[in-house]
């Protein structure tokens, strides 16, 4: 491939956020003068801030994706920064980071009232699904919202001008359109611009220069909308179709699942998390992939963002489209398990990534454990369906990851592997404590598969392959480190690791205590965020929020204290409103996984959800006076609540009570046990 498309791929990729909206590390914690609405929608009233701020969103459909960075300057004008992906269009064949994209900086339109034109200083921000800026200029107010499509490749921006008092208003936009060659695409040259409409639809072949002038009166408002797009042939935009299925999307999100925990902030967050961790599913030739986002992520699935962390959520949620990634992402990675009579210790391992549209797969940084990732999750997933059919036809598949990771076992009796999720930007040793655990969980929820389909045997040696790798995991990891009596990460580690949550998440309790000290002392736990490595001020939120699943596991007393505070940090601290990436890297970027992650501990922390048989859910609740309804479980739909005197499961037809906080309801013989 000639290297000029490269070049220029990796010229518009590294445009995600604009400079403006990448933060310093010393002003990461900047407070914001933002609140939560009672509609959960998070406002900013970032008129009041004193100086320049920036803030970024994302927000995806099944044909595109956004990152909206907005601002003011040091002199109060607007900042505006689009950056759209469109995940089935790609520049560059069987690469991650291939799609094809294109950034949209400033006010695009030209208004002026009275012939003035109207600089826009951004007084309020609301952030719900959609973002919405509202500006003061000297003769109108501007209100432009965001709204990335529902199943079309492009981003629509809403522009409201009201006028504050009578006068001439006009309004300018020149219709855009690039062309991206052929010979530097894969499948055809790919058209990609902006153009201006009062509504209806719009196309390439439809789109024209939009002028209006118009005579009006204090008060009226002209409303017309921008339209960024790309495609090929006869892309048609349908603008209030896009609309009313964004606008459906997001009220299904935060009204299907509602969490009712007696503080707005956690209950707000779960809503927003529920939204993002869904929407980011999109189209492809291979079929739904969910796929992380953040500007890189798209057409693709990983191990661990899609097999261990998003799919198991699904089977929670119902969500219909999740479910069927889910069910996909498992189906392609079977293509990549060598079934041939190779003996396990030579077998390759599964692959990290399959990309570009499932084109490809990328394996970069060896075998990080991926194996111990798809059957922790896929167990997860299919004991929450409560699908005998689905529990044969992945069966083997289960079985070979669990035999590989078997295979993998050192003379001390833990999974070896080449690195873990973080894929080698830290060490990780020869064996990791991640792997481990996740292998044994996988054999524990195996081994309740394999009870369920009537292979005793299978089960029985699978309960004893976890009951012992839980000794070696004791054995081999169980260290003081800098101080508590926890886990070395791995062998020979002396610094405290963020993943050290990871026995917790799995319920392993032996070392809880100490774990939780260090997981949240001053060596790990800093301004709300956890650093992967005490000596490095390098974070993730993915290991945060395992760790506070774990604390509400471990029974922690201050677990409800900590999600609530960090449910407030991300909804109205510096940056909002979802669980973020990575920093430095990756500018804190909203990628989807982190969002379910967060969901995960409601349900298997809070709630203390977890399947332990054919259709039987044990509910272990942390916190009295506490409900989460919309749950869908066994492909039934259900709520779990308690006001005072235990436990309550309502279906559609019948409710059920125990006046315990922790026991097992089976949903076939409708009783708890």
């Amino acid at each position: 491939m000639k290297l000029y498309p490269l070049i220029k791929h990796k010229i518009l990729n590294s445009f995600a956020f604009a400079v403006w909206a990448k933060p310093s590390v010393k002003h990461m914690g900047d407070g914001r003068i933002k609140k939560l609405c009672t509609d959960k929608s998070v406002l900013w009233e970032i008129g009041r801030e004193p100086g320049a701020c920036s803030d970024h969103m994302e927000m995806s459909g099944f044909r595109s994706d956004s990152i909206l960075c907005v601002g003011k300057s040091a002199g109060g004008k607007l900042l505006m920064h689009r950056h759209i992906t469109i995940p089935a269009l790609r520049t560059l064949p069987n690469d991650t980071r291939g799609s094809f994209c294109f950034n949209v900086s400033g006010s695009v339109c030209k208004i002026k009232a009275n012939g003035k034109r109207q600089a826009e200083r951004p007084q309020k921000i609301w952030m719900r699904g959609n973002l919405t800026v509202v500006s003061d200029s000297s003769e109108t107010e501007i209100t432009r919202t965001f709204i990335n499509c529902a199943d079309a490749p492009a981003l629509i921006e809403k522009v409201e001008v009201k006028m504050k008092r009578h006068g001439l208003l006009d309004i300018s936009v020149p219709y855009s359109k690039s062309v991206y060659p052929a010979e530097y695409c894969v499948g055809g040259e790919i058209e990609y611009g902006v153009c201006a409409c009062p509504g209806g639809s719009v196309s390439f072949t439809r789109a024209y220069d939009f002028k209006r002038k118009k005579d009006m009166h204090a008060g009226e408002t002209c409303t017309f909308y921008l339209v960024y797009f790309a495609g090929r042939g006869k892309t048609v935009i349908n603008i209030s179709k896009q609309i009313q299925q964004r606008s459906q999307l997001i009220e299904s999100m935060f009204s299907s699942m509602v969490l009712q925990s007696g503080n707005a902030f956690l209950d707000a967050e779960f809503s927003h998390c529920l939204l993002r961790g869904s929407e980011s599913i999109y189209k492809t030739k291979a079929g739904l992939f969910h796929s992380p986002g953040g500007g890189n992520y798209y057409a693709a699935l990983w191990t661990n963002d899609q097999c261990e962390y998003a799919n198991p959520f699904f089977a929670y949620s119902g969500y219909a489209p999740g479910i069927e990634s889910a069910l996909n992402c498992y189906r392609l990675y079977e293509t990549y398990m060598d079934k041939s009579d190779t003996p396990f210790a030579s077998k390759r391992a599964l692959v990290t990534s399959i990309v570009a549209e499932g084109e490809d797969f990328w394996n970069g940084a060896g075998d990080r454990g991926d194996g111990a990732m798809y059957a922790y999750g896929i167990c997860r997933f299919l004991l929450g369906l409560g699908s005998k059919a689905l529990m044969e036809e992945f069966f083997e598949s289960i079985k070979w990851c669990i035999d590989f990771c078997l295979s993998r076992k050192n003379e001390q009796g833990v999974i070896c592997s080449d690195s873990d999720e973080l894929e080698n930007r830290f060490e990780s040793g020869n064996a990791n404590l991640n792997t481990s655990c996740l292998t044994y969980d996988a054999l524990l929820n195996g081994a309740l598969i394999c009870e369920i389909l009537n292979r005793a045997e299978t089960a029985q040696t699978w309960k004893e392959e976890a009951a012992h790798l839980k000794e070696s995991i004791e054995n081999y990891f169980g260290a003081n480190v800098e101080g508590f009596d926890t886990y070395a990460y791995y062998k020979g580690n002396d610094l405290l690791r963020s993943w050290i949550c990871t026995p917790l998440t799995v319920e392993i309790f032996s070392r809880k205590e100490e774990t939780l000290k260090a997981l949240f002392s001053p060596k790990l736990y800093k301004n709300g965020m956890l650093r992967s490595v005490s000596n490095n001020p390098t974070t993730w939120d993915r290991s945060l929020l395992f760790a506070l699943r774990g604390a509400f596991l471990a029974n922690d007393p201050d677990a409800f204290f900590k999600v609530c505070s960090y449910s407030e940090s991300r909804l109205t601290g510096n940056h909002s409103p979802y669980p973020f990436e990575a920093f430095p890297e990756g500018n804190r970027a909203h990628l989807s996984g982190e969002s379910i992650l967060f969901c995960r501990i409601i349900t298997e922390g809070l709630f203390g959800l977890r399947v332990t048989g054919w259709k039987k859910l044990r509910v272990s609740l942390k916190k009295r006076n506490i409900s989460l309804s919309g749950l869908k479980l066994f492909g039934e739909t259900f709520s779990i609540s308690e006001n005072g005197n235990g436990i309550v499961i309502t279906t559609e037809t019948e409710m059920y009570q125990t006046d315990q906080l922790e026991a097992v309801f089976d949903f076939e013989k409708r009783n708890f046990i």
